[in-house]
Protein backbone atom coordinates (compact mmCIF):
# COMPACT_ATOMS: atom_id res chain seq x y z
CA UNK A 1 0.00 0.00 0.00
CA UNK A 2 3.12 2.55 0.58
CA UNK A 3 4.72 1.45 -2.09
CA UNK A 4 1.64 2.39 -4.10
CA UNK A 5 0.95 5.67 -2.99
CA UNK A 6 4.76 7.06 -3.27
CA UNK A 7 3.86 7.55 -7.27
CA UNK A 8 0.65 9.53 -6.71
CA UNK A 9 2.50 12.06 -4.75
CA UNK A 10 5.80 12.43 -6.82
CA UNK A 11 3.62 13.28 -9.52
CA UNK A 12 1.47 15.68 -7.33
CA UNK A 13 4.84 16.80 -6.21
CA UNK A 14 6.05 17.24 -9.92
CA UNK A 15 2.87 19.32 -10.70
CA UNK A 16 2.79 22.39 -8.17
CA UNK A 17 6.75 22.70 -9.30
CA UNK A 18 5.84 23.30 -12.63
CA UNK A 19 3.36 25.41 -12.02
CA UNK A 20 5.44 27.12 -9.49
CA UNK A 21 7.98 27.49 -12.38
CA UNK A 22 5.84 29.52 -14.70
CA UNK A 23 6.50 33.26 -13.96
CA UNK A 24 4.44 34.51 -16.77
CA UNK A 25 0.59 34.24 -17.48
CA UNK A 26 -0.35 32.92 -20.90
CA UNK A 27 -0.51 35.00 -23.54
CA UNK A 28 -4.26 34.62 -23.89
CA UNK A 29 -4.78 35.40 -20.78
CA UNK A 30 -2.85 38.16 -20.40
CA UNK A 31 -4.92 41.68 -20.10
CA UNK A 32 -5.43 43.35 -23.94
CA UNK A 33 -2.96 45.84 -23.21
CA UNK A 34 -0.26 43.25 -22.88
CA UNK A 35 2.69 43.59 -25.62
CA UNK A 36 1.54 46.78 -26.42
CA UNK A 37 5.19 49.28 -27.30
CA UNK A 38 4.66 53.31 -26.37
CA UNK A 39 5.47 55.12 -28.54
CA UNK A 40 5.19 53.18 -31.93
CA UNK A 41 7.29 55.44 -33.91
CA UNK A 42 10.81 57.35 -32.85
CA UNK A 43 14.56 57.46 -33.73
CA UNK A 44 17.86 56.17 -32.21
CA UNK A 45 18.45 56.56 -28.26
CA UNK A 46 14.42 56.96 -27.90
CA UNK A 47 12.60 55.40 -24.99
CA UNK A 48 10.10 52.10 -25.74
CA UNK A 49 8.10 51.04 -23.03
CA UNK A 50 6.66 47.76 -23.69
CA UNK A 51 3.57 46.00 -20.89
CA UNK A 52 3.83 42.97 -19.85
CA UNK A 53 2.88 41.51 -16.24
CA UNK A 54 4.66 39.81 -13.38
CA UNK A 55 8.33 41.21 -14.26
CA UNK A 56 10.06 41.23 -11.35
CA UNK A 57 12.16 44.38 -11.12
CA UNK A 58 14.92 42.90 -9.14
CA UNK A 59 16.20 40.30 -11.61
CA UNK A 60 17.01 42.48 -14.69
CA UNK A 61 19.92 40.29 -15.29
CA UNK A 62 17.28 37.78 -16.12
CA UNK A 63 15.65 39.40 -18.93
CA UNK A 64 16.66 40.61 -22.90
CA UNK A 65 15.35 42.71 -25.48
CA UNK A 66 15.77 41.96 -29.16
CA UNK A 67 15.10 44.87 -31.30
CA UNK A 68 14.80 43.68 -34.73
CA UNK A 69 17.93 41.53 -35.14
CA UNK A 70 20.07 43.68 -32.45
CA UNK A 71 19.94 43.05 -28.72
CA UNK A 72 19.61 46.69 -26.98
CA UNK A 73 19.96 48.13 -23.17
CA UNK A 74 17.01 47.60 -20.67
CA UNK A 75 16.42 50.88 -18.52
CA UNK A 76 14.21 50.06 -16.18
CA UNK A 77 11.47 46.99 -15.02
CA UNK A 78 8.65 47.24 -13.27
CA UNK A 79 6.12 44.41 -12.50
CA UNK A 80 4.00 45.36 -15.33
CA UNK A 81 6.15 47.36 -17.86
CA UNK A 82 9.62 46.98 -19.18
CA UNK A 83 11.78 49.99 -20.91
CA UNK A 84 14.71 49.90 -23.47
CA UNK A 85 16.13 52.19 -26.24
CA UNK A 86 16.08 52.29 -29.65
CA UNK A 87 19.43 50.94 -30.45
CA UNK A 88 22.00 52.80 -33.02
CA UNK A 89 22.41 49.10 -34.99
CA UNK A 90 18.89 49.14 -36.13
CA UNK A 91 18.91 48.06 -40.08
CA UNK A 92 15.09 48.17 -40.67
CA UNK A 93 12.90 50.89 -40.89
CA UNK A 94 10.07 48.69 -39.16
CA UNK A 95 11.12 46.17 -36.35
CA UNK A 96 9.32 43.62 -34.07
CA UNK A 97 10.26 43.65 -30.40
CA UNK A 98 10.71 40.19 -28.71
CA UNK A 99 11.46 39.87 -24.44
CA UNK A 100 12.91 37.09 -23.96
CA UNK A 101 13.13 35.52 -20.47
CA UNK A 102 14.42 31.93 -18.75
CA UNK A 103 11.41 30.37 -20.19
CA UNK A 104 9.45 32.79 -22.17
CA UNK A 105 9.80 35.28 -25.35
CA UNK A 106 7.33 37.19 -25.43
CA UNK A 107 6.50 39.60 -29.33
CA UNK A 108 5.14 42.97 -29.20
CA UNK A 109 1.55 43.19 -30.56
CA UNK A 110 2.68 45.94 -33.34
CA UNK A 111 6.46 46.78 -35.10
CA UNK A 112 8.34 49.56 -34.41
CA UNK A 113 8.47 51.85 -36.74
CA UNK A 114 11.66 54.24 -36.71
CA UNK A 115 11.51 57.70 -38.29
CA UNK A 116 12.59 58.14 -41.21
CA UNK A 117 15.39 60.56 -42.09
CA UNK A 118 15.05 63.85 -44.11
CA UNK A 119 17.29 65.69 -45.88
CA UNK A 120 17.02 70.03 -45.60
CA UNK A 121 19.90 71.30 -47.26
CA UNK A 122 23.33 70.52 -48.62
CA UNK A 123 25.92 72.37 -50.67
CA UNK A 124 24.32 73.00 -54.49
CA UNK A 125 28.09 73.29 -56.10
CA UNK A 126 31.25 72.00 -55.35
CA UNK A 127 34.53 70.02 -56.14
CA UNK A 128 35.13 66.34 -56.12
CA UNK A 129 37.08 65.56 -52.79
CA UNK A 130 35.88 68.71 -51.33
CA UNK A 131 33.79 68.01 -48.13
CA UNK A 132 30.20 69.01 -48.14
CA UNK A 133 27.88 69.38 -45.58
CA UNK A 134 24.20 67.71 -45.45
CA UNK A 135 21.68 69.16 -43.20
CA UNK A 136 18.60 67.21 -41.98
CA UNK A 137 16.49 65.48 -39.29
CA UNK A 138 16.14 62.17 -37.77
CA UNK A 139 20.42 61.06 -38.63
CA UNK A 140 21.76 57.91 -36.89
CA UNK A 141 23.79 59.98 -34.34
CA UNK A 142 26.45 57.25 -34.59
CA UNK A 143 27.58 58.57 -38.49
CA UNK A 144 29.17 56.08 -39.57
CA UNK A 145 25.95 54.01 -40.10
CA UNK A 146 24.94 56.25 -42.34
CA UNK A 147 25.30 56.20 -46.32
CA UNK A 148 25.30 59.08 -48.86
CA UNK A 149 25.86 58.23 -52.33
CA UNK A 150 26.21 60.83 -55.53
CA UNK A 151 25.08 59.34 -58.39
CA UNK A 152 24.97 55.88 -56.89
CA UNK A 153 28.37 56.38 -55.70
CA UNK A 154 29.69 55.74 -52.37
CA UNK A 155 31.08 58.67 -50.33
CA UNK A 156 33.02 58.62 -47.15
CA UNK A 157 31.81 60.25 -44.68
CA UNK A 158 33.81 62.16 -41.97
CA UNK A 159 31.32 63.36 -39.27
CA UNK A 160 27.95 63.80 -38.05
CA UNK A 161 25.22 63.80 -35.86
CA UNK A 162 21.64 63.51 -35.78
CA UNK A 163 21.18 67.07 -37.81
CA UNK A 164 24.10 66.92 -39.89
CA UNK A 165 26.50 65.04 -41.95
CA UNK A 166 29.88 65.38 -43.47
CA UNK A 167 31.13 64.06 -46.71
CA UNK A 168 33.44 63.68 -48.93
CA UNK A 169 32.64 64.27 -52.53
CA UNK A 170 34.19 60.86 -54.14
CA UNK A 171 36.75 60.92 -56.97
CA UNK A 172 34.22 59.18 -59.59
CA UNK A 173 33.10 60.20 -62.81
CA UNK A 174 30.03 63.08 -63.11
CA UNK A 175 30.09 63.13 -66.83
CA UNK A 176 27.33 65.79 -66.51
CA UNK A 177 28.98 67.83 -64.45
CA UNK A 178 25.95 67.21 -62.14
CA UNK A 179 25.34 64.76 -59.25
CA UNK A 180 21.80 63.61 -57.14
CA UNK A 181 22.05 62.83 -53.83
CA UNK A 182 20.73 59.76 -52.33
CA UNK A 183 21.19 59.28 -47.93
CA UNK A 184 21.09 55.60 -46.82
CA UNK A 185 19.58 54.94 -43.02
CA UNK A 186 18.63 51.27 -42.14
CA UNK A 187 16.70 50.35 -44.77
CA UNK A 188 15.47 54.19 -46.03
CA UNK A 189 16.72 55.47 -49.04
CA UNK A 190 16.22 59.18 -49.30
CA UNK A 191 16.85 61.53 -52.21
CA UNK A 192 17.65 64.98 -52.02
CA UNK A 193 15.28 67.54 -54.42
CA UNK A 194 17.87 69.20 -56.52
CA UNK A 195 21.30 67.97 -58.26
CA UNK A 196 24.42 69.55 -56.92
CA UNK A 197 26.86 71.27 -59.92
CA UNK A 198 30.58 70.02 -59.69
CA UNK A 199 32.73 72.34 -60.81
CA UNK A 200 35.76 70.60 -61.65
CA UNK A 201 38.01 72.56 -63.72
CA UNK A 202 39.32 68.71 -65.30
CA UNK A 203 36.09 66.65 -65.09
CA UNK A 204 36.19 62.73 -64.77
CA UNK A 205 34.00 61.10 -67.53
CA UNK A 206 34.84 57.48 -67.46
CA UNK A 207 36.77 55.19 -65.13
CA UNK A 208 36.01 51.65 -66.68
CA UNK A 209 38.30 51.29 -69.56
CA UNK A 210 38.57 47.41 -70.39
CA UNK A 211 41.97 47.73 -70.19
CA UNK A 212 44.89 49.78 -68.37
CA UNK A 213 46.15 52.21 -70.96
CA UNK A 214 49.57 53.19 -70.66
CA UNK A 215 51.21 56.02 -73.33
CA UNK A 216 53.99 54.04 -75.46
CA UNK A 217 52.89 54.94 -78.77
CA UNK A 218 50.41 57.87 -78.81
CA UNK A 219 46.59 57.81 -79.73
CA UNK A 220 45.09 59.01 -82.71
CA UNK A 221 41.37 60.53 -83.26
CA UNK A 222 38.76 59.87 -85.63
CA UNK A 223 35.51 61.32 -85.74
CA UNK A 224 34.03 61.42 -81.73
CA UNK A 225 36.39 58.35 -81.24
CA UNK A 226 40.04 57.85 -79.66
CA UNK A 227 42.06 55.07 -80.76
CA UNK A 228 44.89 53.60 -78.25
CA UNK A 229 47.47 51.19 -79.48
CA UNK A 230 48.12 49.00 -76.15
CA UNK A 231 51.17 47.35 -75.55
CA UNK A 232 51.43 44.06 -73.59
CA UNK A 233 53.94 41.23 -73.20
CA UNK A 234 53.07 39.69 -75.81
CA UNK A 235 52.25 40.24 -79.83
CA UNK A 236 48.90 37.95 -79.73
CA UNK A 237 48.15 40.35 -76.51
CA UNK A 238 48.37 44.03 -77.75
CA UNK A 239 44.73 45.79 -78.28
CA UNK A 240 43.29 48.23 -80.03
CA UNK A 241 41.07 50.32 -77.58
CA UNK A 242 38.43 52.59 -78.74
CA UNK A 243 37.23 55.84 -77.04
CA UNK A 244 33.37 56.88 -77.88
CA UNK A 245 33.19 60.45 -76.75
CA UNK A 246 29.46 60.66 -77.23
CA UNK A 247 28.32 57.63 -75.19
CA UNK A 248 31.46 57.03 -72.95
CA UNK A 249 31.57 53.86 -74.15
CA UNK A 250 34.59 51.16 -74.40
CA UNK A 251 35.57 49.02 -77.28
CA UNK A 252 38.75 46.59 -77.17
CA UNK A 253 40.09 44.35 -80.03
CA UNK A 254 43.16 42.94 -81.22
CA UNK A 255 45.53 44.65 -82.86
CA UNK A 256 46.63 42.95 -86.11
CA UNK A 257 49.86 44.75 -87.00
CA UNK A 258 53.54 44.46 -85.39
CA UNK A 259 53.99 47.22 -82.42
CA UNK A 260 56.95 48.51 -80.07
CA UNK A 261 57.53 50.42 -77.15
CA UNK A 262 59.20 53.06 -79.68
CA UNK A 263 56.34 52.84 -82.34
CA UNK A 264 54.34 56.18 -82.89
CA UNK A 265 50.64 56.65 -84.21
CA UNK A 266 48.81 59.50 -85.76
CA UNK A 267 45.39 59.99 -87.76
CA UNK A 268 43.80 62.03 -90.34
CA UNK A 269 40.37 63.11 -90.59
CA UNK A 270 39.41 59.82 -91.49
CA UNK A 271 42.01 57.16 -91.04
CA UNK A 272 45.03 56.10 -88.54
CA UNK A 273 48.76 55.58 -89.17
CA UNK A 274 51.09 53.79 -87.68
CA UNK A 275 54.93 53.71 -88.24
CA UNK A 276 56.87 50.76 -86.73
CA UNK A 277 60.69 49.95 -87.08
CA UNK A 278 60.94 47.41 -89.13
CA UNK A 279 62.61 46.45 -92.32
CA UNK A 280 59.97 45.63 -94.62
CA UNK A 281 56.33 46.73 -93.12
CA UNK A 282 56.72 49.58 -91.42
CA UNK A 283 54.15 51.98 -92.16
CA UNK A 284 50.27 51.21 -91.72
CA UNK A 285 47.15 52.63 -92.76
CA UNK A 286 44.12 51.56 -90.88
CA UNK A 287 40.71 52.11 -91.95
CA UNK A 288 37.72 52.51 -89.04
CA UNK A 289 34.74 51.79 -91.38
CA UNK A 290 36.29 47.91 -92.03
CA UNK A 291 38.57 47.57 -89.15
CA UNK A 292 41.37 46.89 -91.51
CA UNK A 293 45.07 47.64 -91.13
CA UNK A 294 46.71 47.61 -94.65
CA UNK A 295 50.30 48.14 -95.22
CA UNK A 296 51.38 51.34 -96.95
CA UNK A 297 54.46 52.77 -98.79
CA UNK A 298 57.54 52.11 -96.78
CA UNK A 299 59.08 55.00 -94.66
CA UNK A 300 62.15 56.07 -96.55
CA UNK A 301 64.33 56.98 -93.23
CA UNK A 302 65.95 55.02 -91.32
CA UNK A 303 64.44 52.76 -88.95
CA UNK A 304 64.21 54.89 -85.62
CA UNK A 305 63.02 54.85 -82.29
CA UNK A 306 61.11 57.53 -80.35
CA UNK A 307 60.10 59.50 -84.10
CA UNK A 308 58.24 62.37 -84.29
CA UNK A 309 54.66 61.95 -85.94
CA UNK A 310 51.89 64.06 -86.85
CA UNK A 311 49.06 65.39 -89.22
CA UNK A 312 48.23 68.38 -90.64
CA UNK A 313 45.73 68.68 -93.16
CA UNK A 314 45.68 65.71 -95.54
CA UNK A 315 49.38 65.04 -94.91
CA UNK A 316 51.24 62.83 -92.21
CA UNK A 317 54.47 64.32 -91.08
CA UNK A 318 56.94 61.47 -89.85
CA UNK A 319 61.00 61.57 -88.65
CA UNK A 320 63.45 62.96 -86.54
CA UNK A 321 64.03 60.49 -83.32
CA UNK A 322 66.87 58.26 -82.77
CA UNK A 323 68.48 55.18 -82.24
CA UNK A 324 68.08 53.48 -78.75
CA UNK A 325 70.23 50.60 -79.99
CA UNK A 326 73.66 52.44 -80.85
CA UNK A 327 75.77 53.93 -78.29
CA UNK A 328 75.03 57.75 -77.11
CA UNK A 329 71.75 57.26 -79.35
CA UNK A 330 72.26 59.47 -81.76
CA UNK A 331 69.45 61.99 -83.54
CA UNK A 332 67.78 61.42 -86.68
CA UNK A 333 67.40 65.20 -88.53
CA UNK A 334 65.46 64.01 -91.66
CA UNK A 335 61.97 64.49 -91.77
CA UNK A 336 58.97 63.76 -94.59
CA UNK A 337 55.57 63.91 -95.82
CA UNK A 338 53.12 61.30 -96.67
CA UNK A 339 50.63 62.06 -99.20
CA UNK A 340 47.87 59.18 -98.41
CA UNK A 341 46.17 59.91 -101.58
CA UNK A 342 49.23 59.17 -103.84
CA UNK A 343 51.22 56.55 -101.22
CA UNK A 344 54.30 58.97 -101.18
CA UNK A 345 56.81 60.37 -99.18
CA UNK A 346 58.28 63.93 -99.86
CA UNK A 347 61.43 64.59 -97.92
CA UNK A 348 61.38 68.05 -95.97
CA UNK A 349 63.48 70.34 -93.96
CA UNK A 350 65.84 68.77 -91.55
CA UNK A 351 65.85 69.40 -88.06
CA UNK A 352 69.26 70.06 -86.13
CA UNK A 353 68.61 69.82 -82.32
CA UNK A 354 71.95 70.78 -81.90
CA UNK A 355 73.57 70.34 -77.85
CA UNK A 356 69.89 70.22 -76.22
CA UNK A 357 69.00 66.61 -77.97
CA UNK A 358 66.15 64.80 -77.15
CA UNK A 359 66.60 61.34 -76.50
CA UNK A 360 63.20 59.70 -75.40
CA UNK A 361 59.98 60.46 -77.17
CA UNK A 362 59.16 64.13 -77.23
CA UNK A 363 55.54 65.66 -76.60
CA UNK A 364 53.93 66.82 -80.40
CA UNK A 365 51.25 69.62 -79.87
CA UNK A 366 49.82 70.92 -83.32
CA UNK A 367 47.73 74.63 -83.12
CA UNK A 368 46.41 74.76 -86.70
CA UNK A 369 49.62 74.77 -88.86
CA UNK A 370 52.11 75.15 -86.71
CA UNK A 371 53.33 72.32 -84.46
CA UNK A 372 55.47 72.48 -81.32
CA UNK A 373 58.15 69.76 -80.43
CA UNK A 374 58.80 69.51 -76.72
CA UNK A 375 60.29 67.20 -74.04
CA UNK A 376 61.84 64.07 -74.66
CA UNK A 377 63.95 64.29 -71.77
CA UNK A 378 65.60 68.01 -73.08
CA UNK A 379 64.38 71.45 -72.48
CA UNK A 380 64.11 72.47 -75.94
CA UNK A 381 61.56 74.01 -77.84
CA UNK A 382 61.36 73.83 -81.49
CA UNK A 383 58.26 75.32 -83.86
CA UNK A 384 57.59 74.39 -87.30
CA UNK A 385 55.66 76.20 -89.64
CA UNK A 386 54.01 73.31 -91.98
CA UNK A 387 52.83 76.03 -94.45
CA UNK A 388 56.50 77.45 -94.92
CA UNK A 389 58.23 74.21 -94.61
CA UNK A 390 60.75 75.91 -91.57
CA UNK A 391 61.67 75.17 -88.03
CA UNK A 392 62.82 77.47 -85.20
CA UNK A 393 64.19 77.54 -81.80
CA UNK A 394 61.86 78.82 -79.13
CA UNK A 395 62.36 79.28 -75.78
CA UNK A 396 63.03 76.06 -73.21
CA UNK A 397 60.49 74.33 -71.14
CA UNK A 398 60.42 74.89 -67.88
CA UNK A 399 61.84 71.70 -66.70
CA UNK A 400 63.18 68.39 -68.60
CA UNK A 401 60.28 66.00 -69.18
CA UNK A 402 59.85 62.98 -70.63
CA UNK A 403 56.90 60.92 -71.77
CA UNK A 404 54.68 64.24 -72.02
CA UNK A 405 51.50 64.44 -74.49
CA UNK A 406 50.43 67.32 -76.71
CA UNK A 407 47.27 68.82 -77.37
CA UNK A 408 45.22 71.63 -78.62
CA UNK A 409 42.48 73.43 -77.03
CA UNK A 410 40.45 76.46 -78.02
CA UNK A 411 43.52 77.53 -81.09
CA UNK A 412 45.98 76.93 -77.95
CA UNK A 413 49.09 74.60 -77.56
CA UNK A 414 49.20 72.97 -74.47
CA UNK A 415 51.96 69.85 -72.78
CA UNK A 416 50.81 66.99 -70.14
CA UNK A 417 52.54 65.30 -67.76
CA UNK A 418 49.21 63.50 -66.68
CA UNK A 419 48.30 65.83 -63.83
CA UNK A 420 50.41 68.75 -64.45
CA UNK A 421 49.26 70.82 -67.57
CA UNK A 422 51.31 73.63 -69.35
CA UNK A 423 49.71 76.43 -71.58
CA UNK A 424 52.27 77.62 -74.26
CA UNK A 425 51.94 81.75 -75.13
CA UNK A 426 52.20 82.81 -78.78
CA UNK A 427 52.96 85.99 -77.81
CA UNK A 428 55.45 85.92 -75.57
CA UNK A 429 57.09 82.22 -76.45
CA UNK A 430 56.55 81.14 -72.62
CA UNK A 431 55.05 78.85 -70.85
CA UNK A 432 52.17 78.98 -68.22
CA UNK A 433 51.09 75.97 -66.30
CA UNK A 434 47.12 75.33 -65.86
CA UNK A 435 44.63 73.45 -64.24
CA UNK A 436 45.50 70.22 -62.73
CA UNK A 437 44.00 66.86 -64.28
CA UNK A 438 42.28 64.80 -61.32
CA UNK A 439 44.60 63.78 -57.67
CA UNK A 440 47.39 61.76 -58.82
CA UNK A 441 50.31 62.43 -60.25
CA UNK A 442 51.16 60.41 -63.71
CA UNK A 443 52.92 60.16 -66.60
CA UNK A 444 53.03 58.05 -69.97
CA UNK A 445 49.14 59.49 -69.97
CA UNK A 446 47.23 60.51 -73.24
CA UNK A 447 46.00 63.68 -74.33
CA UNK A 448 43.45 64.16 -77.52
CA UNK A 449 40.87 66.65 -78.82
CA UNK A 450 37.80 65.70 -79.94
CA UNK A 451 35.33 67.99 -81.32
CA UNK A 452 36.79 71.16 -79.25
CA UNK A 453 36.62 69.52 -75.86
CA UNK A 454 40.35 68.06 -74.65
CA UNK A 455 40.77 64.91 -72.80
CA UNK A 456 43.04 63.55 -70.84
CA UNK A 457 43.31 59.68 -69.15
CA UNK A 458 45.33 56.94 -68.85
CA UNK A 459 49.00 56.02 -67.60
CA UNK A 460 50.55 54.99 -65.13
CA UNK A 461 49.45 56.94 -61.64
CA UNK A 462 52.71 58.04 -59.16
CA UNK A 463 51.29 58.17 -55.41
CA UNK A 464 53.72 60.38 -53.63
CA UNK A 465 56.08 56.86 -52.67
CA UNK A 466 54.77 54.07 -55.21
CA UNK A 467 55.41 54.00 -59.11
CA UNK A 468 53.19 51.61 -61.74
CA UNK A 469 49.91 52.33 -60.78
CA UNK A 470 48.33 51.89 -63.98
CA UNK A 471 44.88 54.61 -64.49
CA UNK A 472 41.98 53.67 -66.57
CA UNK A 473 40.08 56.92 -66.24
CA UNK A 474 39.77 59.89 -68.68
CA UNK A 475 39.23 63.54 -67.83
CA UNK A 476 37.08 66.03 -69.92
CA UNK A 477 38.64 70.03 -69.71
CA UNK A 478 35.04 71.49 -68.93
CA UNK A 479 36.24 74.90 -67.22
CA UNK A 480 39.11 76.30 -68.55
CA UNK A 481 40.54 78.81 -65.64
CA UNK A 482 41.90 81.05 -69.18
Amino acid sequence: MVLLRFPTILIILLFWIGLACTTEEPADLLPQEAFSIFPETGTFGDTIRMRLTNLDPEQIDFYTILFGEEYTNIIKIEPNEISFIVPEALKSGNSSIQVIGFNFRYTSRKSFKLTPPEIISYNMCTFTEDTVKIEGKHFNPNWSRMEVFFNGEPAKLVGGNRTMLQVIIPVVPFPEAKASIKLGMADYQVIGKEEICIKDKWLMVSNDAPDNFVNYTGSFVIGSKAYFLLLKDAPEQNELMVFETKTLNWESKQLEVPLLATSNVTGSSEKGYLYTQSENNNFWEYDPNIDLWTKRKKFPGKNRDFSVMFSVGKYIFLGLGNDQNTPWEPNFSDFYRYDPIQDDWEEMEDLDFGPSSPKLKMACTVVGDKIILSGGGSFGVWMYDSTKNSWDRKNDFPMALSFTSGFSFNDQGFVTLGRQVWKYNFQDDSWTEVDEVGFSYRYRSFAFTIEGKAYIGGGDAIPPTIWGNPTRNVYRYDRPSF
